[in-house]
């Protein structure tokens, strides 16, 4: 009765974990001075540093968050949402007027001696991947476009090169929210992806205009909205780039070797139990690094559960298939 018991829960919560991959589900409230903020949590927005170089500059003036929850989201509550906004109160090195709204996986800083942007970080994969799916809606005004840009980098020796782009404009109305596929074009320089780097900006192809520093071809209230982000790998790895999970344990369709990342939120123990359909437990897996990589050759072949353990608290747990 205990082995059936422990499938019966295994199953339960394999369903309802699986049900929360990707969905922007979680978002972390916060203030730069008197304005509030909100972003998907492990993300980064750029409204943030308009915000807080607004109110340096021009204290008491009005600043506006430009990342918003998109609701209902793709099947879900919510998605991410970024909107072009009219910063009429920014002075100095950031110029007033419509502002583009970029949010990202990597960290974002303002470069105050170019008036660019830097990034850093991103989701850990480590694989080449072939393609970038997602659902999208799309709402420009005036003639504006928006852009999504996902970079598969290569900071094995400290620094970013570039392996693979895959990106799109988006410039019609998309009133429903509808799949999109994205292609990885790779450099013939034969990097190796370690890093997805993901950016969603609300203007595709504003400029410049050289004398004052201010953007051109921008409209307030143009919104880019993102739901559901995965990567697809020549091996059949599919890795979400946002989730909700406590690790992402791939190829679910195995031969040999499994990997483990996990994003560690809370100290412990941890450990991947491995139990046959029966409730069996037939392997423990000590983790004891973000990233993980275990020989499972012994597994004969079939279908197996496993739970990701923190002490004895269960984690997540799941599916996976020896081929």
């Amino acid at each position: 009765m205990k082995r059936v018991s422990l499938f019966l829960i295994a199953i339960f919560l394999m369903q309802s974990m699986q049900a929360q991959m990707a969905n922007f589900e979680n978002w972390t409230n916060y203030s730069v001075g008197s304005v509030p903020l909100n972003i998907p949590t492990m993300w980064h927005g750029l409204d943030s540093s308009i915000v807080f170089y607004g109110s340096f500059l021009n204290p008491g003036a009005p600043f506006y968050s430009q990342i918003e929850k998109e609701l209902p989201g793709n099947g879900s509550a919510t998605a991410l949402k970024v909107v072009t906004k009219n910063q009429s109160a920014l002075t100095g090195i950031i110029p007033a007027g419509p502002f583009p709204s970029l949010a990202s996986n990597a960290v974002i800083t303002v470069n105050t001696s170019t008036g660019g942007f830097d990034l850093f970080g991103g989701w850990t994969y480590l694989n080449n991947p072939l393609n970038a799916s997602m659902y999208v809606k799309n709402a420009p005004v005036s003639g504006d476009s928006t852009k999504i840009t996902l970079l598969a980098i290569d900071n094995s020796d400290g620094g970013d090169s570039i392996a693979a782009i895959a990106d799109t404009m988006l410039g019609a109305t998309i009133s429903t929210w509808t799949k999109i596929t994205l292609p990885f074009h790779y450099n013939p320089s034969g990097f190796n992806t370690m890093l997805i780097r993901v950016l969603v900006t609300s203007s595709g192809n504003f400029g410049t205009d050289t004398t004052t520093g201010s953007f051109t071809g921008l409209h307030d209230g143009t919104a880019l909205m993102v739901d559901d982000i995965d990567i697809a790998a020549p091996n059949g790895v599919t890795q979400y780039v946002y989730s909700s999970k406590v690790a992402c344990i791939y190829p679910t369709e195995f031969n040999d070797k499994i990997h483990i990342n996990v994003q560690i939120k809370e100290q412990g123990n941890y450990s991947l139990r491995i139990y046959d359909l029966h409730g069996s437990m037939i392997k423990t897996l000590p983790i004891l690094d973000l990233i993980n990589s275990f020989n499972v050759s012994d597994l004969h072949l079939g279908t197996y559960l496993y739970v990701l353990y923190k002490d004895d608290k269960v984690m997540q747990t799941g599916k996976l298939t020896k081929i």
